[in-house]
């Protein structure tokens, strides 16, 4: 029996979260965030560890409905929780400092987003290593704050980066391949280097046409940035 509420008990929260999951999935956002509420309350009241996670599963359910004022102190709070339970350097704290500084980006609040993207990469770097894939989520993060402040340069380096880390560390055909390479497209074809951007288009079309398939919506979809 679980010391604090029962053996199912956290149990029907982790089902509530995984349903929410597949609703988040498929698009129903409104169904998803009446699960991750129900399981959140479950872990609030526990002061259970999960509930770092909840609080960030409900607030990208909210962000995709672009509810973005209720999703912000549901990240704020993630980010202080895992700071003190964990520390200040985990891995958890540079996922939470990620989220909050996403959200900031898809506002255009850039000044607000990057200290909490550049501390995430920062703490990526150092704990999980700079060719770890975890760390090129980071560098393509940092890259589009940096497109949106058209420092193209800069973001191109960090892309450059990223790219090389996946193509190290992953299947050539993986879609995050394709994601740096569409993300590089659309930079060089922002700075007008038309033939660099669609020989990336290219290759990034080929992988997504051979792992999704021609109809699929990242493979229509060519734009990330």
């Amino acid at each position: 029996m679980s010391r604090c509420w029962g053996g199912t008990h956290f149990d029907t929260a982790q089902s509530l979260s995984n349903l929410a999951g597949l609703y988040d999935a498929q698009g129903n956002y409104e169904q998803a965030e009446v699960l991750h509420r129900r399981a959140l309350a479950i872990y609030e009241q526990a002061v259970h560890p999960r509930v770092i996670h909840c609080l960030n599963n409900l607030a990208a359910s909210l962000s995709y409905q672009g509810k973005y004022e209720q999703a912000e102190p549901l990240l704020q709070s993630a980010l202080a929780l895992s700071e003190q339970m964990l520390g200040p350097t985990h891995p958890t704290v540079a996922t939470n400092l990620n989220n909050l500084g996403m959200l900031y980006r898809k506002q255009m609040k850039l000044e607000q987003a990057e200290p909490l993207l550049q501390r995430a990469l920062k703490i990526r770097e150092e704990v999980l290593g700079p060719m770890h894939a975890d760390t090129a989520i980071s560098l393509n993060n940092a890259a589009l704050l940096l497109y949106h402040q058209e420092k193209y340069g800069q973001a191109e380096l960090l892309l450059q980066r990223a790219l090389t880390i996946n193509t190290n560390a992953l299947d050539p055909h993986h879609p995050s391949i394709a994601a740096n390479l569409n993300n590089l497209a659309k930079l060089c074809q922002t700075q007008e280097k038309y033939k660099e951007a669609e020989s990336l288009y290219e290759r990034a079309l080929a992988i997504r046409e051979l792992q999704l398939g021609l109809q699929h919506s990242d493979t229509l979809k060519r734009h990330a940035l």
